[in-house]
């Protein structure tokens, strides 16, 4: 299984990486699930906003570009909200909320996947 990690220190963001990299797994993201799992993550492809309109939990989001630069950290996005459309994103990871406080990625860092 993939890991998210961070380039400078090669510490291991998300354990485990889901892709959504198809129409449908991009548009059903995480609706309909109950949480996420501690150490896991979704990568949308493909996508520069995102909501949380009927979801049920908060989560942390981190935006990047087509290289995996951090571009826009959201923390603890709430259900019911929205981003702004950022046209440098590429991709967003959608994480459990509060990872981002316990591991503070900066703005420029830069992440790869590991398969």
């Amino acid at each position: 299984m993939a890991q998210l990690m961070l380039e400078k220190n090669k510490q291991v963001i998300c354990s485990k990486v889901n892709v959504a990299n198809t129409v449908w797994s991009r548009t059903k993201g995480l609706l309909g699930t109950q949480n996420l799992p501690e150490g896991e993550c979704l990568w949308i492809q493909k996508c520069n906003s995102i909501h949380t309109w009927f979801m049920n939990y908060p989560i942390d989001v981190i935006f990047v570009d087509k290289e995996l630069n951090v571009i826009k950290v959201y923390e603890n996005l709430n259900p019911w909200k929205i981003t702004m459309p950022n046209i440098k994103a590429k991709s967003v990871f959608e994480m459990q909320s509060g990872w981002i406080k316990n591991n503070m990625p900066q703005i420029g860092d830069k992440l790869y996947v590991d398969a």
